[in-house]
């Protein structure tokens, strides 16, 4: 399970620097937002180390929420509102804490909000493969065979 965590925040670190110059593009209208490859590059560094109580916190949340009696699909939207949420609740409560939180800073983070949720809707089907080792019903013991 922990793989799976960590291979999505990968991911979703992966999709982080796209997801912020089309974010700045589309705001600014200049496509060499793409030219400053260095910089995206190094916020992207540093989301990734702000972003490791996210990894950690949802190692803890996966095997809850793959073990839960609900269907798969309500499991997968567990996961996918629990991703999005960990991002927001990681940079907002640090933030808060120093230095205030206003709708600026919100739209701040909606670039990894949306890395995070392209990741884990790509990682669907290793979710789904996931859930279906932890789906399968119990061997039966041998004297609950015989008897």
């Amino acid at each position: 399970m922990k793989i799976h965590v960590f291979n999505t925040w990968i991911l979703a670190h992966g999709l982080h620097p796209l997801t912020i110059g089309v974010m700045a593009m589309v705001s600014t209208g200049d496509a060499t937002v793409f030219a400053d490859f260095g910089a995206l590059m190094f916020m992207s560094l540093i989301a990734l180390l702000f972003s490791l109580p996210s990894l950690f916190i949802s190692w803890g949340i996966m095997p809850k929420i793959i073990r839960h009696s609900s269907s798969l699909n309500n499991r997968f939207f567990m996961w996918l509102l629990t991703a999005c949420v960990m991002v927001l609740l990681n940079a907002i409560v640090p933030l808060a804490l120093f230095f205030g939180v206003g709708i600026s800073t919100f739209i701040t983070f909606v670039p990894a909000i949306i890395a995070t949720f392209l990741a884990v809707c790509i990682r669907f089907i290793p979710f789904v493969k996931l859930a279906a080792e932890y789906d399968k019903p119990e061997e039966l013991e041998l004297n609950e065979i015989i008897n």
